[in-house]
C-alpha cells in the first residue's frame, strides 16, 4: 500500500487490518508485535473536477 491510498481500518483483538478501497491492493494486517502504524488523517470530503471533451 502506498501513502496516498484510501483505506478502511479494522481493529481486531489480534491487531489492525488495513483494507484499501482499491481492490488491486490486498489487505495488510499488523499485530501488536509488528511495526508501528501511524494514521496520518481522516478523509472528510473528496472534490474532483470532470473534464468533458
Amino acid at each position: 500500500m502506498e501513502l496516498n491510498e484510501l483505506i478502511k481500518i479494522r481493529r481486531r483483538e489480534l491487531g489492525l487490518t488495513l483494507q484499501a478501497y482499491n481492490p488491486e491492493y490486498p489487505p495488510k494486517s499488523f499485530s501488536p508485535k509488528d511495526e508501528r502504524v501511524t494514521i496520518l488523517g481522516v478523509v472528510r470530503e473528496i472534490r474532483r473536477s470532470i473534464a468533458i471533451p
